[in-house]
């Protein structure tokens, strides 16, 4: 598999921990945002790839890579940029938020149902950690935005439809903003080879 040749550095390092006990034999699966493999799959139709990310890409054959955009299935590429308003993800599985597009269409089970697809992904695959796009309304872990359009709208504390789903069925998300973890968990990788 390819994977990018060109990264970018990301602004901030997060301190979410990796739980490696779940790992019990090599390959790896791990469930990863197309977008961070290098396919030009977010909404403005390019890719997103981190300096961060390098290490685990040295990994080759120790690594099962599944590569998913919850986005993608649902709106195809290029796509109008949504929002999630009145909370994060949780708040969105619970009803309490909804997801917008920025000209104001209600797409919540859209969001919704591209999430449940990386979900039966995951579970048939055994993934029990997944790599996810940081700030997007789906993937992000730590971050999102809220649902205003630029240039008013602000990150908020939450994760996105998507990781809140997966972290709620025993899922660890990290993303490209957990440079540390990223790189520990690199280096136990390779203590295991």
């Amino acid at each position: 598999m390819s994977h990018p040749s060109t990264f970018q550095l990301f602004s901030g390092v997060y301190g979410r921990s990796l739980d490696c006990s779940q790992i019990v034999s090599l390959p790896v699966p791990i469930a990863v945002s197309s977008c961070l493999m290098g396919e030009a799959v977010n909404y403005r139709g390019v890719a997103n790839t981190f300096e961060s990310l390098r290490p685990l890409f040295q990994l080759g054959e120790h690594i099962q890579w599944i590569k998913f955009c919850p986005e993608l299935v649902e709106f195809g590429v290029p796509r109008e940029p949504v929002n999630i308003s009145g909370g994060a993800g949780a708040e969105v599985w619970s009803g309490k938020a909804k997801v917008f597009t920025h000209s104001g269409v209600d797409v919540t089970e859209k969001m919704k149902s591209g999430a449940d697809q990386l979900l039966g992904l995951c579970k048939r695959n055994a993934v029990k950690i997944a790599l996810l796009m940081e700030g997007s309304p789906s993937c992000g872990s730590h971050w999102v935005f809220n649902g205003e359009a630029w240039p008013e709208k602000q990150r908020i504390v939450g994760s996105g439809v998507t990781s809140a789903l997966l972290e709620a069925n025993g899922i660890q998300v990290l993303s490209p903003a957990d440079e540390k973890s990223l790189g520990e968990f690199a280096d136990y990788i390779r203590s295991l080879t």
